[in-house]
């Protein structure tokens, strides 16, 4: 009896021991995921400011790219308006060198 009972008793601890080593390896394994899980969240905040941050660089991108070809628009048309005009002025002044050229003879 009494080596059946010493033997019920290191069954006992044994059985305590590994509740123990189980239950602290669920611990380890459920801090894991934890802190796993607060690391993706942490990635996932980081890749929302990085893309806030680039968004609005594209804006300013973008106004700045609007503001100039507004401003190549307008240099365009005046560019045309001018061009139009030199045009009109060249035939004015051949018509007149010519009538100039015709009166000397």
């Amino acid at each position: 009896k009494s080596s059946s009972t010493s033997s019920d008793r290191e069954l006992e601890e044994a059985t305590k021991r590994m509740n123990s080593i189980e239950r602290r390896l669920l611990e380890i394994e459920s801090s894991h995921t934890q802190s796993a899980n607060d690391s993706s969240k942490d990635v996932e905040v980081a890749l929302r400011v990085y893309q806030k941050q680039i968004l609005s660089k594209l804006i300013e991108v973008r106004e700045k790219l609007v503001n100039e070809v507004g401003d190549y628009a307008e240099l365009r048309a005046e560019r045309d308006t001018l061009h139009l005009e030199n045009v009109a002025l060249r035939k004015e002044s051949d018509r007149m060198n010519y009538r100039i050229k015709h009166l000397i003879k």
